[in-house]
Formats: C-alpha cells, structure tokens, sequence
C-alpha cells in the first residue's frame, strides 16, 4: 500500500523518520511509548517533560491545551536536549506551523483534518500523526501522508480488539492507540498490532504533577518502558520462531 499523492512515499515512512529522530536521542524510542501530558500550566508542563524524558521515554507531546503551549515547546527544545517534542490536539494548518516553527518534531491531531496533514506530510524532517476513528478516516490520514494514524479514543472502540480488528484490512498502517492505555492493557495492545502507544494520566497523574513528585512518574515512565521492551522481545521472538519454522 502506498500513501498519498502528497509525499509519494512508500508505506513504512513513518518508523524510518522516527528512527532518524531517535537517533538524536535514544536508539530505543523507536516503536515505543509516546507521552502525553493533560491540562497543566506552564512550569507544570516543562517539569513533567523533563522527568518523563529522563526517565527513559524521550518522545513527548505537548497538547495545545496547555496554556502558553508554544512557549514551553520553545523552552523545553533548548533546556532538554534529546528529547523528542511533539505538538498535540493540534486542530488547524495554522497552529501546526507555529509549533513546527516552535521547534515540534511531530505534529498530532484528535481529528482528522486533511488540510493539516497534508501540509506537515509535505516536511519530510516533521512527523505526522492524524487522528483518526472510523475505517474511512484511517485510510484517509494515510493516503493524505500521514505517517502514523492515531486511533482516539481507542477505548471506547473496543481497546486492544479494535486494533487488532483494523489490523486485518490495514495491516501496513502504523496505528497509535489513544485514550485509556494503562500498565494493566499496554502489552494486549502492542500484541494486537499496535505500532506505538499513547499514554496520558496513567503515565503522568495529575497529582504528581501538583504536587512535583519526581520519583513517581520516574517510576511509572520505567513500569511502561518495560512494558514495551518485554512485549517487543516477546512479539520478536515469535516471528523469530515462525520464520524458522517456515523455513524446514
């Protein structure tokens, strides 16, 4: 499957710009886990960037919610290098270029606008990645550019089920389930084909965040790192496996 007329590039784009990315920072963020913070003020905000990041989750996205949201995008691309910083619920062409100008390496919408899309799909340095629910708007981020297709809220869909029921007719579409992953779900959905995760609140609570508590977040950033490197070794494996018997 190729995508669309606005990049011309072939399917499996989005994982090469990521990992030209990582390269800047962490080989390891590569088909990870992407944080994203809540509502949080400003001095908030850069505090849960910089702990999540140290903690060994380098790629983060930032909501437009957040007030003074460009700003801290500007602060955190000089104080936390390494980092992977991404805008999100970024609903319009205009506010995806005043965060790229900001310094934004990704560009993530709750939902589906194709004007946005195919203005970041045209920066082969940005990663998009569109919001999308339906079968029609999955396939639709992905021929307008998209690099990866975000799926929000996955929960209400069915979780871990849901992707793996796109999976069937979609299998070369990078999905990013959003919206109630927790340690307890995580690895059922990268099992069923999830490309990455988003996590919110269950990575970040709103409480540690008040009340600055570092060694919590460290904590449940390393909890779902783990996660992710157990459940990616144990996916290996099996393909592994299945190519060796296939093999004799």
């Amino acid at each position: 499957m190729k995508r669309g007329p606005s990049t011309g590039s072939v399917n499996g784009d989005g994982f090469k710009k990521l990992a030209e990315l990582c390269c800047r920072s962490r080989p390891e963020a590569a088909r990870g886990t992407a944080c994203e913070p809540g509502n949080l003020l400003e001095a908030d905000a850069r505090f849960a960037v910089e702990e999540v990041a140290q903690a060994g989750i380098p790629i983060i996205e930032l909501t437009m919610t957040v007030p003074g949201a460009l700003e801290v995008i500007r602060e955190v691309v000089r104080a936390v290098p390494g980092v992977i910083l991404g805008a999100g619920t970024v609903l319009d062409t205009a506010t995806a270029s005043a965060c790229i100008d900001a310094g934004a390496q990704f560009i993530s919408t709750p939902a589906l606008d194709l004007p946005t899309v195919e203005m970041v799909a045209k920066d082969p340095d940005i990663l998009m990645m569109a919001g999308g629910l339906t079968p029609t708007e999955i396939l639709s981020a992905w021929r307008a550019g998209s690099d990866f297709v975000k799926i929000f809220p996955c929960s209400l869909m069915g979780a871990d089920n849901y992707i793996r029921a796109l999976r069937r007719p979609f299998p070369d579409i990078l999905l990013i389930p959003g919206g109630g992953i927790t340690q307890q779900n995580a690895a059922h959905y990268l099992l069923a084909g999830a490309s990455a995760l988003s996590i919110g609140k269950e990575l970040i609570p709103p409480e540690s965040i008040l009340l600055h508590k570092p060694d919590r977040i460290r904590e449940l950033t390393r909890r779902f790192a783990g996660i992710v490197r157990s459940t990616r070794a144990r996916i290996a494996e099996a393909e592994a496996s299945k190519f060796a018997n296939s093999a004799r």
